[in-house]
């Protein structure tokens, strides 16, 4: 399938990893258990080794799973939901027909209709992982009410993955309420003495 003009590819994989990347178990099995029923966000500063831990799990999962790399340029509701389902698509070709094709209207429709319209277009597709890395960059209140809708009401089919340096502005402590998120921290990521040694070695 062909990517618009506006989306960069690189965007819509995970990066590349190299053979003498570090696997840390735990932190895997960490994410398998919590991968049904709840958005997982994976939450640290720079340099914890947020994107190695994911690329490694959805690369070793059997589950289909799509990748998108946000930057400061994505934070526009429209350009944010073009790649969301070009990234959607590298898994599933040809979905999201109802969302594309209002996406290609002169004048976008309410941010309502958008929304209602992309989760319906997931709910129709096998289950699937969503990885979005980067999410600090996302800003704009319109962008994050798709993203939260996503969360709050997710589609049958999709499981989010959340990755950002900093706290993402969505309503933590309603989705911790709820049950609807599970947190991996920079206490988490920390390397343990084993690990450590590991890595040394």
């Amino acid at each position: 399938m062909k990517t618009t003009s506006r989306i960069l590819r690189a965007k819509l994989r995970p990066p590349r990893l190299g053979p003498d990347q570090l696997q840390r178990p735990r932190l895997l099995a960490q994410l398998d258990r919590r991968l049904l029923g709840q958005c997982i966000l994976v939450c640290a500063p720079a340099g914890y080794g947020k994107t190695t831990l994911l690329a490694q799990w959805v690369g070793r999962k059997e589950m289909p799973a799509v990748w998108l790399s946000l930057d400061e340029n994505d934070d526009e509701p429209g350009l944010f939901l073009e790649e969301l389902v070009e990234a959607v698509g590298t898994a599933s070709p040809g979905c999201c027909r109802g969302t594309r094709s209002m996406l290609a209207r002169a004048t976008l429709p309410s941010l309502d209709v958008l929304a209602r319209q992309l989760a319906n277009d997931l709910d129709d597709l096998d289950e699937f992982i969503l990885v979005l890395d980067d999410c600090q960059n996302l800003r704009d209140p319109h962008t994050l009410e798709i993203l939260r809708r996503l969360i709050f009401q997710p589609p049958r089919s999709l499981h989010l993955v959340l990755s950002c340096r900093a706290d993402p502005r969505l309503p933590l402590g309603a989705l911790r309420g709820r049950g609807l998120l599970h947190e991996v921290r920079a206490a988490d990521l920390r390397f343990s003495e084993r690990e450590a040694a590991d890595y040394l070695e």
